[in-house]
């Protein structure tokens, strides 16, 4: 496996210990690579056959993937800042204001409706 890639313009990215390392540097000699962790930054050499290759196609798509998954999420979860349920309670609450406005439920009734005191 060739990891001269890595001190090009794009790292090379690795699978160590189950976690995702960047290639720092290489030591071709002593056949030690130098990697840097993704998610805690720490700097580690290994031996180069300690460390598996990574997909960068696979990774970029994983990565787009749970973007766009979480983007999905937070459009359900909240829609300007509101769940789908205060938003369908709103759409409610105006239905009911309109038919109150239009004369078709009393003030009483409207009140009523929304679980609302006179008061």
């Amino acid at each position: 496996m060739s990891f001269y890639d890595a001190l090009g313009e794009n790292p090379m990215v690795v699978q160590y210990n189950s976690d995702i390392c960047v290639v720092e540097g290489l030591n071709g000699t002593a056949r030690q690579v130098l990697l840097r962790n993704v998610r805690s930054s720490e700097v580690c050499s290994v031996c180069i056959d300690s460390v598996k290759a990574v997909d960068h196609h696979a990774l970029i798509q994983s990565a787009v993937a749970k973007d766009a998954a979480k983007a999905v999420w937070r459009s359900l979860i909240l829609v300007n800042g509101f769940t789908p349920e205060q938003i369908m309670d709103a759409q409610s609450r105006c239905t009911i204001i309109v038919r109150t406005l239009s004369g078709k439920f009393t003030v009483q009734e409207a009140v009523n409706e929304c679980d609302l005191s006179n008061f």
